[in-house]
């Protein structure tokens, strides 16, 4: 969250919605994508008839089930489990950059790369994407 948070933070406020139920003193207790930006940030390769049933859909996340995730203490036995990471390349809210970013702070057994897939590669590339799925499974089978 911290990385994510660092290199996306001058657009914060302008795509997102923070709702403040404990008071606006404190920190926000959800947080929605604005309207205006739904299309080009979750769903810009995605079909139309997608897009618009996925809008009707969408719901506030809870900002508390983040709050401390970067404070929690890594344990060996997470690297034992075996990680597998499909990148997006055409996705506009984790832009290929951040994806980057990401992989090489945690590299996965195995990295499959949908080079024309949105953010939401089940609407984007839902056959490509289930063909990879298939992939990881069978690579990461005992």
């Amino acid at each position: 969250m911290k990385i994510c948070s660092g290199l996306i933070e001058e657009e914060t406020e302008k795509i997102w919605d923070f709702t403040f139920g404990n008071g606006p003193q404190n920190l926000p207790t959800s947080i929605m994508m604005k309207p205006e930006y739904v299309r080009d940030k979750f769903y810009n390769e995605s079909p139309m008839e997608d897009y618009t049933l996925a809008t009707t859909l969408l719901r506030p996340a809870p900002v508390m089930a983040f709050k401390g995730i970067m404070d929690i203490p890594g344990a060996p036995e997470t690297d034992k489990i075996p990680r597998v990471y499909v990148k997006t390349g055409k996705d506009h809210l984790f832009e290929p950059v951040l994806q980057e970013v990401m992989l090489a702070l945690w590299p996965p057994a195995h990295t499959f790369l949908l080079p024309d897939s949105d953010h939401s590669a089940f609407f984007s590339q839902p056959q490509e994407l289930y063909q990879f799925l298939l992939q990881a499974a069978s690579s990461l089978s005992p």
